[in-house]
């Protein structure tokens, strides 16, 4: 189950066709403005903050990229039903490298 937890958002990364690719330093650097968002997800579940709520933080990324809109709504989704495992992700930069190859694909 574990493995399953650190490897789903790797597999949603892989599974969405893109709309538009970006270029990949550009989306490096999207992907980490967004790891605050997850982080700051991290916090509403933890303070009892309804998931809807956190949705919200999302709301930047979709003026950017739908792709880059959709991940960060999966990783705020990770961040409620697994806390560790986004943290995992957020520290061994597993989450930035998923959010690259899903936003610059």
């Amino acid at each position: 189950m574990r493995i399953f937890i650190l490897t789903g958002i790797l597999t949603l990364a892989s599974l969405s066709a893109p709309a538009s690719a970006m270029p990949e330093a550009e989306a490096r650097n999207h992907c980490h403005g967004q790891i605050s968002m997850v982080e700051q997800a991290l916090s509403y579940a933890q303070s009892g903050v309804s998931l809807s709520v956190a949705y919200g933080l999302a709301g930047t990324a979709q003026a950017i990229d739908q792709n880059l809109y959709q991940f960060t709504l999966d990783a705020i989704r990770l961040a409620y039903q697994s806390p560790s495992a986004a943290r995992q992700q957020i520290a061994y930069g597993t989450m930035v490298r998923a959010c690259v190859k899903r936003v610059a694909s």
